[in-house]
């Protein structure tokens, strides 16, 4: 998935090409991602749409799935969330190829229309993920959080 947390106003602020600044965001976001991941599962996880539905969001899981596919781990990648490994692609897959897109920007188009498709992908891999859970939760009568 697409993570952009780079506000547009700092990157004017820097001056930085227009053309550059979806690449830039991007790649910076991805780098942000990778390094809260590890400080995020000492912080109280508070799902909101758990809170607020009483079911389970679609990336519940998430976090677990990336720690432990950090450790090889893919029996606890998982049990985390299986769509986990497709969100670590679409991390690495910013990380190697917005630089690219930068420097060789006659690859940038092909690669925004891959970042769109991977980005499809892994939103559908996470509602798949998410309706099946839901669906064995309801045959077994639990959610499935309550495992982990």
């Amino acid at each position: 998935m697409e993570i952009n947390v780079i506000p547009k106003w700092w990157l004017d602020r820097l001056s930085i090409r227009d053309d550059f600044q979806l690449h830039i965001a991007l790649f910076l976001s991805s780098c942000l991602a990778l390094a809260v991941v590890p400080a995020v599962r000492h912080i109280p996880h508070i799902c909101l749409f758990r809170t607020v539905l009483g079911f389970p969001c679609p990336g519940c899981g998430i976090t677990s799935g990336l720690l432990s596919l950090s450790r090889l781990d893919f029996n606890g990648t998982f049990k985390g969330n299986p769509a986990s490994i497709l969100v670590f692609v679409v991390i690495a897959f910013q990380l190697v190829m917005r630089p690219i897109a930068m420097v060789q920007e006659a690859y940038a188009p092909k690669i925004n229309k891959a970042s769109d498709s991977l980005d499809r992908l892994t939103t559908l891999c996470l509602v798949a993920v998410w309706i099946s859970r839901l669906m064995i939760g309801a045959i077994h009568g639990r959610h499935f959080l309550s495992q982990m």
